[in-house]
């Protein structure tokens, strides 16, 4: 638990030389030592290109019935203000490559300092804004009125430890639909919500947008404040993944007959 910084750097440079990378690995080890480096000190971190391109494709082919039901939109969806779709998915060899990285998993559990668990199964995201601008000073009013259904102002995540990874299967920028992180805010003791935009703006650090083509992975500490942009008639859909150091496991039966409703072994 008390364990530096510095010897946490140490030790994942040194267990990241033993992975094997191939084709799929256009991230260089040196630059993701770069990058572990960085999120201690910032509680967050935006992987560019990890994962290639061509195996994002094959996991949208393997999924492309889901997300296009998740992107066709009924009267209920178009009547809220942001919509947030959420999809547990079922297992198959392309989900796997991405869900159990032996990189990221290795950088998990460096950072943590221990082992981690998949705290949920695989689940496919879906944001959409259907055309309203979004400020974190009417975040709860209108939340009260039931019209958004996004994490649209800052908090933090509920769960010590928690880590959800975030992988981008489109191509996004500034002005879609994204998440962004205050870098260092994670070494504060932090409320869960009902942060204003005056106390970000005065923060010693600006906010992170979390962007970039598909195959770009972004995660956070669960102390780190983020929030959704949600960007006019913009959308993003990405794959979540959430670890946790074994506290907080969600068992969910639905879920789990869902993820293993193939014939994957």
């Amino acid at each position: 638990f008390f364990k530096s910084n510095k010897s946490k750097k140490r030790e994942f440079k040194k267990e990241l030389s033993k992975i094997k990378l191939n084709d799929d690995y256009l991230f260089s080890n040196e630059l993701l030592e770069d990058k572990f480096n960085y999120y201690l000190e910032n509680g967050g971190v935006l992987l560019e290109n990890f994962f290639s391109k061509s195996l994002i494709d094959q996991f949208y082919f393997d999924y492309k019935k889901i997300i296009n039901e998740m992107k066709e939109l009924n009267e209920e969806d178009k009547k809220l203000q942001v919509i947030y779709k959420v999809k547990v998915l079922n297992l198959t060899e392309n989900l796997m490559k991405l869900w159990l990285d032996d990189r990221l998993a290795l950088f998990m559990k460096k950072s943590l300092n221990g082992n981690v668990f998949a705290r949920e199964y695989p689940i496919l995201y879906y944001t959409k804004n259907n055309g309203f601008n979004v400020s974190s000073k009417e975040i709860e009013k209108k939340q009260s009125k039931n019209k958004v259904k996004a994490p649209t102002g800052w908090h933090i995540d509920h769960t010590a430890g928690l880590t959800n990874l975030h992988i981008l299967l489109e191509d996004i920028d500034e002005n879609s639909t994204h998440m962004e992180f205050l870098p260092e805010s994670h070494k504060y003791m932090n409320m869960t919500d009902g942060y204003s935009d005056e106390m970000i703006q005065n923060f010693k650090t600006k906010p992170v947008k979390c962007i970039g083509n598909k195959g770009t992975v972004y995660f956070h500490n669960g102390n780190t404040l983020h929030r959704v942009v949600s960007s006019s008639y913009k959308d993003r859909l990405s794959l979540i993944f959430s670890f946790s150091p074994g506290n907080g496991i969600s068992i969910n039966s639905k879920h789990i007959s869902i993820a293993l409703s193939t014939d994957y072994n």
